[in-house]
């Protein structure tokens, strides 16, 4: 049988639910990919996770080495908090387990916002164990999120501190 794309027909076929960016809140995700990439500037490394759940989808960069210390610092620290709250074996060899080992970890994270160029996004602002979500919620459902511009973190997440980056 020859495929041509002038007799597909998709009479019959239910179209897939769109994934929607995660609203702000906190969920229990499972990392669908990880991959390490250069920096926009190409002076450094950041490792790219994409999150999903039933609720949506959402990525996460995380700086992994930049010329900046604190950068790195900070980076890093996200990176293990992702780790151990994921339930990583081995969080701190990650290295000699390669970026794959990410790959289906099921963490919780907190969700909020983040305006860029006038833009307001949704973006990752901590990790924490899914337990922590599922025994404040019941469910993976989103709980309630801090109200904007509050800096309180809820407890048992790493918050993030982002500097003047």
């Amino acid at each position: 049988m020859t495929f041509s794309f002038s007799n597909l027909s998709l009479s019959g076929i239910e179209a897939a639910a769109g994934s929607s960016v995660l609203a702000p809140g906190k969920y229990v995700v499972t990392a669908k990919t990880a991959k390490v990439e250069d920096t926009k500037s190409g002076n450094g490394k950041v490792l790219k996770v994409m999150f999903s759940c039933k609720e949506g989808v959402i990525s996460d960069n995380i700086n992994v080495y930049n010329p900046s210390a604190e950068a790195t610092k900070i980076g890093l620290e996200q990176l293990k908090s992702l780790l151990v709250n994921g339930g990583h074996p081995d969080p701190d060899n990650i290295g000699a387990h390669g970026v794959a080992s990410i790959i289906g970890l099921t963490v919780g994270i907190v969700v909020g916002t983040d305006t860029y160029q006038g833009e307001t996004r949704s973006k990752v602002k901590g990790y924490c164990k899914p337990e922590a979500v599922t025994k404040a919620t019941g469910s993976s459902s989103p709980a309630a999120a801090p109200a904007p511009g509050s800096h309180a973190s809820p407890p048992a997440v790493a918050a993030r501190s982002y500097g003047s980056w």
